[in-house]
């Protein structure tokens, strides 16, 4: 069974893994980003912030359309980024936000290597010094 819903505004992003944690950005809107040292706390920031970025325009559809999901801007990709999209619901509740990973397309044996290389990456936990951690 099909549950009618109403249909999602889409963001792209790119993630990038870095020596201090983790960085979001949104592909179509520039200069909106959220850092963070984990992904979960990273992705939880870049909820927040795209929630606040949209609230301005929350009874404006076509203004938050502009901002959506419609090309890919040139990057480069490497071993340490990858793309995601992140759902939001018409509200812009930062809470029902959800998170879609891309995988490039591949050849079937090697979708499971993609899949564990994006793993790897949201697992990562930097390198603290002592003085972090007491």
């Amino acid at each position: 069974m099909v549950v009618k819903q109403q249909p999602r505004y889409v963001f792209g992003v790119l993630n990038l893994k870095t020596d201090a944690g983790y960085e979001i950005h949104f592909l179509n809107i520039p200069d909106l980003s959220a850092k963070g040292v984990t992904y979960a706390e990273t992705l939880y920031y870049a909820y927040r912030v795209l929630s606040h970025f949209l609230e301005p325009f929350k009874e404006d559809a076509a203004q938050i359309l502009q901002y959506t999901f419609r090309e890919l801007p040139i990057f480069k990709k490497d071993k340490n980024s990858f793309l995601t999209l992140i759902t939001v619901t018409h509200d812009l509740d930062p809470h029902k936000m959800e998170m879609t990973f891309l995988l490039p397309q591949t050849r079937a044996s090697e979708l499971a290597d993609e899949a564990d290389q994006v793993g790897r990456l949201i697992r990562f936990l930097p390198n603290r010094s002592t003085s972090d951690q007491a």
